[in-house]
């Protein structure tokens, strides 16, 4: 993957477990994403360093996440990904990306910024023909964001997540559909950017 305006990426190092730790319980507790790849109850250092070896095992391609210092050099992980990944059949089957839950980095756009390179970097670089995605019915974050992206809703599944049973939304993405999506996001930022000059040139 490569590096974004605020980001940079790279494989997993031992040094990074606090952030691991920081990133995936709450309260000591595993929290939605560590309930995903089959962790439940308390998260712990084992369960970090676990999460960074085990996750090459189950076929996925995997990346930490880290801020750029201003100088551009790397700061801080805040975040990861894996991408599950069908070489076979070149078709991303789904992902974790997550970022800290601290209010320092939430609603920031590095989400919204780490999953674009994602995807740009399934398709361009790996070849992808196409992707899935899943998201569980009540995370209307995820469901958003899929949306802006072009993925568009084709199943239900019920999963066993953690401790219950819940309904999973499987959404289909093509290369047109996704590029179709940033150039409509491009226009937006554009058209928004150019309101906010004609604020600040009025002197509001």
């Amino acid at each position: 993957m490569k590096d974004t305006k605020r980001l940079t990426f790279r494989k997993w190092q031992e040094s990074d477990i606090g952030a691991v730790l920081a990133g995936l319980s709450e309260n000591g507790k595993a929290n939605g994403v560590a309930r995903n790849i089959g962790i439940v109850g308390n998260f712990t250092e084992e369960h970090a360093k676990s999460y960074m070896a085990e996750a090459f095992l189950r076929s996925a391609i995997t990346y930490a996440i880290a801020l750029k210092n201003d100088d551009g050099t790397e700061g801080e992980v805040i975040g990861g990904t894996d991408i599950y990944w069908d070489a076979e059949n070149k078709i991303k089957n789904s992902s974790n990306l997550w970022i800290n839950h601290d209010a320092k980095y939430q609603n920031r756009g590095y989400g919204a910024e780490a999953y674009i390179e994602q995807v740009r970097y399934c398709f361009d670089e790996l070849g992808a023909t196409e992707m899935y995605e899943r998201h569980l019915a009540s995370n209307s974050v995820s469901e958003r964001m899929q949306k802006k992206l072009g993925y568009k809703p084709v199943a239900k599944e019920i999963k066993f997540f953690g401790v219950e049973d819940v309904d999973v939304i499987i959404s289909h993405l093509t290369k047109e559909d996704f590029h179709a999506a940033l150039e409509k996001r491009k226009h937006l930022i554009e058209r928004l950017q150019g309101k906010k000059n004609k604020i600040e040139d009025a002197g509001v």
